[in-house]
C-alpha cells in the first residue's frame, strides 16, 4: 500500500475490468456515485481542503494494476501540493485543438 497523502481511498468493483473502456457503465455510475459518498466522507473526517480523484487507463500512461479502480486523494490544509494537481499551462494551436476535436467528434460519431 501506497498512499499518497492521509486518507487515500481506492473505490474498485467487484467484476473484473480492466479500463475505462471494459467497465460497464452500470459500474462505472456506482463507482462514481460511491465516489462522491466517500469524498465526503474523507473531507470531512480528515478535514481536507479537497480530495482529487485519478483513473488511469492504459500502460501507455503508467496503469500498472489492470484492474479498473478510482484513487480519492485528499490534500490536507497546510500539507504540500499534490503533484497530481498541477502540470505547466501552455497555449495550444489553436488550429491543432479544432483538427483534434473534428477527429475526437468523428470517432464519436
Amino acid at each position: 500500500i501506497n498512499p499518497i497523502s492521509e486518507g487515500h481511498t481506492l473505490i474498485i468493483p467487484k467484476a473484473h475490468a480492466e479500463n475505462l473502456w471494459e467497465i460497464s457503465d452500470e459500474d462505472l455510475t456506482a463507482i462514481h456515485l460511491a465516489s462522491k459518498k466517500v469524498s465526503e466522507a474523507i473531507k470531512k473526517a480528515l478535514d481536507s481542503v479537497g480530495v482529487a480523484t485519478l483513473q488511469l487507463n492504459g500502460r501507455g500512461v503508467n496503469q500498472v494494476v489492470m484492474h479498473y479502480h478510482l484513487h480519492l486523494v485528499p490534500r490536507a490544509s497546510g500539507a504540500p501540493e499534490l503533484p497530481i494537481t498541477r502540470w505547466e499551462i501552455k497555449p495550444g494551436d489553436i488550429d491543432t485543438i479544432q483538427e483534434t476535436g473534428r477527429q475526437i467528434a468523428e470517432a464519436i460519431r
